[in-house]
């Protein structure tokens, strides 16, 4: 089928998925009906209520099938946890085949009155009803988080609070206790230096990973591990090493708590004292402690130098072909950002992509002459797709951190000469790979960590490309 097409019609599944979360009270209320009047003629009997249920349990069946079918549409959004997502589809699946189940057994327990007919039909209404109260329940974890309904019950042992890296400078201990409770009061001195996993990540955890973490992800953001920090979401990176007020993931915390961005949406504030320390970690450079900063690091510079905040002419607008082929990218999830204020250069990530079907290049074929990085991080793609790649003569960057490159895949990138930089990060490259970019002269940085590339291989590389900086992760 013609790429626009498959547009065109996926277009229309994600326009009529948002209807998902409107007509799914449909059904609900139907079958919360038919349970009731169930109960009530079970009680008394001399009430012929079989009309009245058999057309409600029809109008049931029939929005159980549209939410079911608009719920599958709204899930090609992405942004859902995997596991709950998969739960809450089957879980509607199987009450569809139910009530049609019901539907058939009412029919049959209405011509003959037949008591063995009576009570399949009421023990399959009892399951449909199960079945749709475990269904309901796993949207809402997919929606609010798994603790939303209980996150606030009175009884509920409350968790330690986050521990205190910081001093009040009056060495009074009266003074310090009577101030303890307010931290606005508190002149903050943090430690020298912080660390994310004790320091940092308790912030996230207890502030913001219920809207950004494994089960539910609000603009494709998680904060719930180092890679996903850096990965940032739909909107660009959150995290700018070393300027945190650059860092919407801080800056975000320091507005107006009436601001549409102000963050947390709901719940506690961070306290001054968090804010403190996460400005503090930031502007000391983002450690995770992984060995990753200087990394990083270099991106954000390389990202300085590309993105000039005084254009001396307007970028050029895209076409509106192009914008709908941007649009359609980003309902895959595959995000296409700006790098110049002055050309049309383009970022193209696929790092969040959570559909196989969608890990294609040619999706990028409308863009490709302006497409000057991809991100492939953390993406199983086949063979055939990583050959693709020798079709992008522009790029000067690529992330192949995290896949499946081999030294097959180095053979295809042997064509791209304006490549500056490539990361193979726990890739399967060996040092035979190596041969096959020896003819790219503007290569800058290339990252080998874990890898099967030896220092042998590396030195051999430098030697052939002046200029180029190897890390191998060593030191």
């Amino acid at each position: 089928m013609d790429l626009l097409v498959v547009d065109f019609l996926e277009a229309w599944m994600l326009f009529f998925g948002r209807f998902h979360p409107v007509v799914l009270h449909l059904p609900i209320g139907f079958l919360t009906a038919i349970v009731l009047l169930e109960g009530y003629t079970f009680r008394d009997k001399t009430q012929n209520l079989d009309k009245a249920k058999s057309f409600l349990l029809i109008m049931t069946s029939l929005s159980t099938v549209i939410t079911v079918l608009f719920g599958f549409f709204l899930a090609e959004e992405g942004g859902y946890s995997q596991s709950l997502l998969a739960w809450h589809q089957w879980l509607g699946v199987a009450m569809m085949v139910c009530l049609f189940i019901s539907l058939i057994l009412q029919r049959k327990a209405m011509r003959g009155m037949s008591v063995k007919m009576i009570y399949g039909y009421r023990s399959s209404l009892t399951l449909t009803f199960m079945i749709m109260i475990l269904g309901s329940h796993k949207g809402g974890s997919l929606t609010h988080g798994k603790s939303y309904l209980t996150e606030n019950f009175p009884l509920k042992s409350k968790e330690a609070p986050l521990t205190l890296i910081a001093q009040p400078s009056s060495t009074s201990q009266k003074t310090k206790s009577a101030k303890r409770s307010n931290d606005m009061d508190l002149p903050i001195v943090v430690e020298d230096k912080i660390n994310f996993y004790e320091q940092i990540l308790p912030i996230l955890e207890a502030k913001c990973i219920s809207c950004h973490g494994t089960e539910k992800h609000r603009s494709d953001l998680r904060l719930d591990t180092a890679d996903w920090i850096r990965k940032g979401g739909e909107g660009g990176m959150v995290l700018v090493p070393g300027d945190a007020m650059k860092s919407t993931m801080y800056e975000y915390t320091t507005l107006p708590e009436d601001d549409d961005y102000f963050m947390p949406p709901k719940g506690e504030p961070l306290t001054e004292l968090e804010k403190q320390l996460l400005k503090k970690w930031i502007n000391d450079g983002a450690d995770f402690g992984d060995g990753k900063l200087h990394e990083k690091a270099l991106i954000q510079q390389d990202k300085k130098k590309k993105v000039s905040f005084s254009p001396s002419k307007p970028r050029p607008d895209f076409s509106e072909q192009q914008k709908k082929a941007i649009h359609a990218l980003a309902n895959k999830g595959i995000y296409i950002r700006h790098l110049s204020l002055e050309e049309i250069e383009l970022e193209a990530d696929y790092s969040q992509v959570e559909k196989a079907k969608y890990l294609k290049l040619d999706h990028l074929r409308p863009l490709q002459a302006w497409v000057k990085k991809i991100d492939l991080a953390g993406q199983e793609l086949e063979e055939s797709e990583m050959a693709k790649l020798r079709q992008f003569e522009g790029l000067t960057h690529l992330h192949l951190e995290r896949t499946s490159a081999n030294d097959e895949t180095l053979n295809h990138l042997a064509s791209l000469k304006k490549l500056e930089y490539l990361n193979l990060y726990q890739t399967k490259v060996t040092d035979s790979g190596l041969f096959a970019l020896f003819a790219l002269n503007n290569l800058k940085k290339i990252f080998l960590w874990e890898t099967q590339v030896t220092p042998t291989g590396a030195n051999r590389l430098k030697q052939k490309i002046t200029g180029l900086e190897v890390s191998l992760g060593e030191g």
